[in-house]
């Protein structure tokens, strides 16, 4: 893609055990069905919690031809925080009814809200995005450049 145009890849997640064993996956076949071929930065939003180590750690997962790709960006402390108009009490009994097995958690609820309310300081000058979670999987090459599709295309959303 010419270089008017800047593209990003971005995942958040967290440093834990189980994340980690998901976002390594989900590297290896981003790189193996899409973008071995474009070298897209890939930005790795974080909570603080992936410090030198295990930046390094995680770029040595990856290709030697593709670690330049990978990025880390530690995300605000107040992104994962309940907004102030949120009665915290009546969020928490919500909560604890877990009327269904997947109900979700708080954890999980700020995570929505940081994806519809401060994703996009992140992306602050890029011109596309693509947004992973860090356990989504490509499962196929895809034949297409996505960015540049959605460029010819004047896309202004794309979804699977």
């Amino acid at each position: 893609m010419a270089s008017i145009d800047k593209c990003g890849i971005f995942i958040l997640t967290q440093n834990t055990p189980e994340r980690k064993v998901y976002l390594k996956t989900s590297l290896y076949f981003l790189f193996r069905n899409f973008n071995h071929k474009y070298n897209y930065p890939v930005i790795i939003l974080h909570e603080g919690d992936y410090d030198e180590r295990a930046q390094e750690e995680l770029k040595r997962s990856i290709r030697e031809q593709h670690r330049h790709t990978i990025q880390f960006k530690e995300i605000d402390k107040k992104d994962f925080e309940v907004p102030e108009h949120i009665d915290n009490d009546k969020l928490n009994q919500i909560i604890n009814i877990q009327p269904v097995p997947y109900w979700r958690n708080l954890k999980y609820r700020c995570m929505c809200y940081f994806w519809v309310k401060h994703f996009h300081k992140y992306t602050e000058g890029y011109d596309y995005v693509m947004r992973l979670d860090d356990d989504s999987i490509i499962e196929e090459t895809l034949k297409d450049d996505l960015f540049r599709l959605i460029k010819e295309k004047n896309l202004v959303y794309l979804s699977n």
